[in-house]
């Protein structure tokens, strides 16, 4: 017989129903419709965070187990109207079978706050799959990010959950990684994406080593190209062949194509996928974050068609993640260095565990940040680049480096930030390429110095002082004449001035 829990509701007391005092402070809040209350994570006891470690935004409820709590559970939470972030984490009795989701279900209808729900590590069987597809599909049009990652179902029953998602038009994203996605799933995807009311725009299918294969890039191609997605994860996908990069790369080059992220690391692409790849994004500007992380199939002359993105005119990425890569060592990095020369895009290269030395770190890239040759390479530096990861390399040894990416990172014109690094890096300005403005560029260049001085710490103030005086002191050694002409000029103005002062008092 169930329980009729809205008739008990006005009678029972919190108390009676557990025993834990964290649960019972999370079902009053859940009762009484909290308004700091809008996270609740919901775990086995051991997993998640944990009761040591939760705070007012992470309240975790352990259940016991017992079908009257979590009957209760379910009733509160079904009756409160501030929660925004609902959690299942671990393996439950009651996921399986689906009770849970039931009792969810005026929370699911009523709630105009749900933005995201996520399922993690737990076990369904199919009485769960089909209420859990229930739920969802009657949930309320609030719900903007779905996750349902590391969980444990039967074939073919995650197409019925990615069907009760195209009642959404409001969800974002969508993280399905760890899931056995295959080909029919990818077909129940590809109808959500061709939904003219989908507002998709992120999705993970991280993992799924063996599911995802050619075919299925195929059947994604064409609808990911008409949508709105813009990132998507397709990690650890030893099943895909070049056949498969091929298909992906026509969809980088397709002029709908509104992909921003792409995450293609622990994959089989190799030197052939590579050079796929960067015809593909000859022309895209719209990418703007590539992982190739942990492509250990791809050589240095793999990485060198992967390094013209970097040179291309019409390249908008911001990111680019090449780690775990030991065969690009100094020579690759190397390569990345000197593509990097004219870019003014690129903030992040992450780079560690790629086998390079702190030489083969500090050559280029000192250079590439700061080229203290002369003012003028200064100035035509890489003033982009912010965030260079290279883990396992002696930071000390790469101080210039780190100050480089420091001083990129905290000026937004980067125009003073060639200007500050001059300052930093040379105490002598060669006035020479000046000279042919003559008498008129001496005030202009002791006002560019002061004006640089204005951006850096009071410890440079002596170094701008001697700077100051090296600049006059090159006029005055050009143009000698000029100068004597001048201050004879200010001396017969200043006598001419008492001169007729002195009339004046005369008459």
């Amino acid at each position: 017989m169930s329980t009729d829990y809205a008739a008990l509701a006005n009678t029972i007391k919190i108390e009676d129903i557990t025993s834990n005092e964290l649960n019972r402070e999370i079902l009053h809040k859940l009762k009484n419709n909290d308004e700091s209350f809008d996270e609740l994570w919901i775990c086995k006891e051991g997993e998640g965070f944990g009761t040591d470690d939760y705070d007012d935004h992470h309240q975790h409820y352990i259940p016991s187990g017992a079908e009257d709590e979590l009957g209760w559970l379910g009733y509160y939470i079904g009756q409160n109207r501030m929660l925004q972030t609902l959690h299942f984490c671990s393996t439950f009795d009651f996921i399986e079978d689906g009770k849970i989701f039931y009792m969810l279900g005026p929370f699911l209808k009523n709630n105009y706050y749900l933005f995201e729900f996520q399922i993690e590590d737990c076990e369904f069987g199919s009485v769960g799959i089909r209420q859990l597809s229930s739920a969802i599909g009657s949930c309320n049009r609030s719900l903007t990010s779905f996750s349902l990652s590391s969980n444990r179902m039967g074939d073919g029953q995650l197409v019925d959950i990615i069907a009760a998602l195209g009642v959404h038009p409001q969800l974002e994203q969508l993280d399905l990684s760890y899931m056995d996605v295959g080909i029919t799933e990818c077909t129940a995807l590809s109808t959500l994406l061709r939904h003219t009311t989908t507002n998709l725009q992120r999705l993970n299918l991280n993992g799924n080593i063996g599911g995802i294969d050619d075919e299925c890039i195929g059947i994604l191609t064409q609808p990911i190209s008409c949508s709105k997605l813009e990132e998507l994860t397709l990690s650890s996908k030893r099943s895909i062949t070049i056949r498969g990069w091929k298909k992906l790369s026509t969809l980088l080059e397709m002029p709908d194509c509104k992909l921003e992220k792409l995450s293609i690391d622990h994959c089989s692409i190799g030197d052939e996928g590579a050079l796929v790849f960067a015809n593909a994004l000859a022309n895209n500007n719209q990418l703007q974050y590539l992982n190739l992380g942990s492509n250990q199939l791809i050589t240095i002359k793999g990485w060198k068609a992967v390094s013209t993105l970097l040179e291309m005119p019409c390249t908008n990425l911001k990111s680019l993640g090449v780690s775990y890569n030991n065969n690009i060592g100094d020579e690759g990095a190397l390569v990345f260095a000197n593509a990097l020369k004219n870019n003014s895009t690129l903030k992040t290269l992450e780079m560690q565990g790629c086998g390079v030395s702190a030489k083969g770190w500090w050559a280029p890239f000192s250079k590439l940040l700061c080229d203290t040759s002369s003012v003028n390479s200064t100035y035509l530096s890489n003033h982009t680049l912010e965030h260079l990861s290279y883990r396992g390399i002696d930071v000390g040894a790469q101080v210039g480096i780190v100050h480089s990416l420091a001083t990129n990172h905290e000026m937004e014109d980067k125009h003073q930030v060639a200007m500050v690094k001059i300052l930093q890096n040379h105490s002598h300005f060669d006035m020479e390429p000046f000279f042919e403005w003559e008498f008129s560029v001496l005030p202009l260049m002791i006002n560019w110095v002061e004006k640089v001085g204005a951006l850096v710490h009071d410890s440079f103030e002596e170094k701008i002082k001697r700077m100051n005086l090296s600049i006059v002191y090159d006029f005055i050694r050009e143009f000698p004449m000029l100068y004597v002409e001048s201050v004879t000029r200010k001396e017969i103005a200043k006598y001419t001035a008492l001169e007729e002062e002195l009339q004046g008092d005369e008459s």
